[in-house]
């Protein structure tokens, strides 16, 4: 008789262990990955006409400079704004035109390395200039490629450095709720 009470007793508990495994498993704290820390952090500093579109890990702010690749590799936020009217005329001419184009912007969150200046910014800036300058060919179409290199550096914290390209006019409010001064 004991030993049937022993035997329901040990498959009831058996039985009752992977619901109540699976139950604290769901109740457990979600710990987030940095990138969707960063995603959400960003989307909520955003004002409501700018979006999220996509995020990416391990991208270099300077893809073509190899000196450069591994210091200025982070995590990219394309953002979406709204779309905006630009007059447009061409010099000399009385005709203008209206161009509607769509607000874009590419966030960097560049982990920060010992010894980050302002002066090691600027040198490796002018290096990665200098770089794409030597590998475009003169007849290229389209604008030089140092100018792919053009960017706001917002500043840094103990964490990240922030890099901007394109429409840079919400990387202020995005700072401000990273704690990131402008240096």
């Amino acid at each position: 008789m004991f030993e049937q009470f022993v035997r329901v007793a040990l498959i009831t508990t058996l039985l009752g262990l992977p619901w109540t495994e699976n139950n604290w498993r769901k109740h457990e704290p979600r710990v987030q990955i940095p990138i969707e820390q960063i995603k959400s952090t960003v989307q909520s500093a955003l004002p409501s006409d700018w979006k999220v579109i996509g995020e990416r890990a391990d991208q270099p702010l300077w893809p073509g400079v190899d000196t450069l690749r591994d210091r200025y590799k982070g995590y990219a936020i394309d953002l979406a704004g709204p779309s905006a009217t630009k007059v447009t005329g061409v010099k000399g001419s009385s005709k203008a035109q209206t161009v509607t184009f769509n607000k874009a912007a590419v966030l960097y969150f560049i982990p920060v390395w010992s010894g980050i200046t302002r002066t090691q910014l600027i040198t490796d800036r002018n290096e990665a200039a200098r770089t794409l300058d030597a590998r475009s060919v003169p007849q290229a179409q389209g604008p030089p490629r140092s100018q792919q290199v053009e960017g706001i550096v917002y500043g840094w914290n103990s964490q990240y450095l922030l890099v901007c390209k394109k429409d840079c006019e919400v990387v202020e409010r995005v700072a401000r709720k990273f704690k990131i001064p402008k240096k």
